[in-house]
């Protein structure tokens, strides 16, 4: 568990009383770029990015051996908590925005809840990686 001072800003807004979506169950329409370098780029060119990243995630499972030795499931639990941390650090990014930039007043809310949303990320990472050190035992 992270020692880090919890943010007092909620972490949704109020106006959202719904439960949030369950994750996508294909994961794997999206395997290979993440949405934060696609937004990078034009909708077409992104589409189009994420059809080659299909094209190659593919190509790869196709290789011929083991990716990793040992646990497979220990391995992807692990990149997972690297993308949580990725993910995390371009959220505190976000959150830093209100003190480097001239935001709207909603773009200040969203970069205000940015930091909440970071520091759970950040403990879900650790909670992988606690529990990866603990089965490695």
């Amino acid at each position: 568990m992270s020692d880090r001072p919890k943010s007092t800003v909620s972490p949704t807004p109020a106006s959202s009383a719904a439960p949030p979506p369950p994750p996508e169950p294909d994961w794997e329409r999206h395997p290979t770029f993440r949405h934060t370098f696609l937004a990078h780029l034009p909708p077409d060119v992104a589409e189009a990015a994420e059809h080659l990243g299909r094209g190659l995630y593919h190509l790869v499972l196709a290789l011929p051996g083991e990716p990793h030795r040992g646990s497979w499931t220990a391995a992807r639990l692990q990149a997972t908590a690297a993308d949580l941390r990725f993910h995390a650090a371009h959220l505190a990014a976000l959150a830093e925005e209100r003190h480097t930039s001239s935001l709207s007043s909603t773009d200040f809310h969203l970069s205000e809840w940015s930091l909440p949303w970071a520091l759970q990320l950040e403990e879900v990472a650790e909670r992988i990686e606690s529990a990866l050190d603990v089965a490695g035992r």
